[in-house]
This record gives C-alpha cells, structure tokens and sequence, in this order.
C-alpha cells in the first residue's frame, strides 16, 4: 500500500488471500483498490489491476524532479507467486500513475 498527496489517497495493489481457513493454499490478486481520504463517504474505488500476481511484493514512493517540477512516482517490485518462496519468487517491477490509473512496465530486478 502506497500513500498519494496528489489524490490524499492510499492505493493498495495485489496480496492473496485463503478462501477456505481449513486449506493452507491461497489464490493471489491483481486487484488494485484506492481509497480517497478527502471523504470519509467515498470509500474504496476499484482500479486497473496491476499486470502481475503477487503477494509479499515491495513498494516505495519516491519524491523526484522532473522538468523542475517536484511530483511523486510510485513503484511495486517483486514479490512473490503462490506460497513457495523458493520457486515462487517474481522480478517484476512496475510504476503506478495514480492520475491516469495505468501501470508502467520498468526494467525487471536482476535477481528475485
């Protein structure tokens, strides 16, 4: 979950969940949520989902200067796909648009 000043809102992409709590296995998601903090009435909005499956990826905002102008990026990283953590693991690495809701395909990590 990343925060966005520009929209004063939390965006929450991917993670997995067990539908059944007696099975170990889970079922990881694409979905990505936005939550507008500016009104308590709005709720969770329903995103473009990220292009990958995953959970346990990582995430940063990070303030740059482009063209003089200061705005925020915001990247997911990794992760991984179902529940083995030795083969399951991912180097996908992607940047969210927040303000046109699309995800940017980025370089992959060298290493999972």
């Amino acid at each position: 979950m990343i925060y966005d000043t520009n929209s004063n809102s939390l965006v929450y992409a991917g993670g997995a969940e067990r539908p059944n709590p007696n099975s170990p296995d889970a079922v990881d998601y694409r979905h990505t949520w936005k939550l507008d903090l500016g009104s308590l009435d709005a709720g969770w909005s329903e995103m473009t989902d990220i292009p990958f499956d995953s959970n346990h990826m990582s995430f940063v905002t990070a303030s740059c200067t482009m063209d003089g102008t200061l705005s925020e990026r915001h990247f997911f990283v990794g992760g991984q796909v179902g529940e083995n953590e030795y083969t399951g693991n991912i180097k996908d690495n992607y940047e969210y648009d927040v303000g046109s809701d699309t995800w940017i395909k980025l370089r992959n990590m060298p290493y999972t």
